[in-house]
């Protein structure tokens, strides 16, 4: 034992008595679980704008896109993964006069426990964040199945938009607020033998941030909110689900410009042959960003 312990703890363990002894370790342990509390409840903040992936993380195994929107400032999206950098830009279904979507400083609420940049789709109004690839650049060759995710905070439940979309097939899409369906749901698309569309839905409050995770492989779809699985299907068909894919991948956007949701952004995340298991949908939820270089950042 040391010096500094014997002096804290006023011990000397070559004459104290074993019941001193017991509480000693007793107090030490503690003390540990005490600090270790401590440290797990430090905020989880974004890493830097141009930081790295680390990609010996877990986490970065199969990542083909992730825009973490960190960068705070300006009318650029940079993804990590791809090295291109997206500028908002005025489609085809761009709403009339769309500017640049907008930065926020979220709170710190209970469920945005993090610190970092996002952006606002200027209720619904804004520019397209559009990747200079096609959608089939993501996912393609899929032998495993394949994952994708958005953290997002739904604004109303009226207003209907898409998130991670082409002009074809829906594979990575996900859905606010369906019209006559789904009103206050988020959704999304898989595909059975036959064709025909599997959409899982689960229900949302606005104003409320929710990390929406989907996992697809063959017999079985799964999706996530904040780590916990909330739908699952045992018919999907992997080759059906992620084919027919043409036109470039919006985030923030269906394929055109059109169909944006009222909705805040704080990061999109796509992993090709690559089915994410429950424990990291968890580990995801707990830190979003855990797969950069250095991590994200805790205070």
């Amino acid at each position: 034992m040391s010096t500094l312990t014997n002096r804290m703890y006023g011990v000397n363990p070559l004459s104290a008595s074993p019941r001193r002894i017991y509480f000693l370790f007793v107090s030490m342990g503690f003390i540990a679980t005490l600090c270790a509390c401590a440290t797990a409840a430090l905020p989880v903040s974004k890493p830097p704008a141009s930081s790295q992936i680390n990609w010996q993380h877990p986490l970065a195994e199969g990542l083909v896109s992730l825009v973490p929107l960190n960068e705070g400032t300006g009318n650029t999206f940079h993804d990590a993964v791809t090295k291109q950098t997206y500028t908002a830009s005025t489609l085809a279904g761009t709403p009339k006069g769309g500017q640049p979507p907008a930065w926020i400083i979220p709170p710190m609420t209970p469920d945005y426990p993090w610190i970092g940049p996002a952006i606002s789709n200027n209720k619904a109004t804004a520019q397209a964040i559009n990747s200079a690839l096609k959608n089939a650049q993501f996912i393609g060759n899929v032998k495993t199945g394949y994952s994708y995710a958005v953290l997002v905070q739904p604004l109303d439940e009226t207003t209907f938009g898409r998130i991670m979309d082409g002009t074809g097939a829906a594979v990575i899409t996900l859905y606010l607020n369906i019209p006559r369906r789904y009103p206050g749901f988020v959704a999304t698309t898989w595909r059975n033998a036959a064709n025909g569309p599997i959409v899982p839905t689960v229900k949302f409050k606005p104003g409320e941030w929710i990390l929406v995770l989907c996992t697809v492989q063959q017999g079985l779809g799964v999706m996530y909110i904040n780590g916990k699985e909330v739908a699952r299907d045992t018919h999907v068909d992997l080759a059906k689900s992620w084919g027919n894919q043409t036109g470039q991948l919006s985030y923030n956007t269906t394929g055109n410009g059109a169909m944006l949701p009222n909705a805040n952004f704080s990061s999109w995340w796509v992993w090709n042959n690559r089915v994410l298991t429950a424990q990291e949908a968890s580990q995801l939820y707990a830190n979003p960003w855990a797969m950069f270089d250095q991590g994200s950042i805790t205070h």
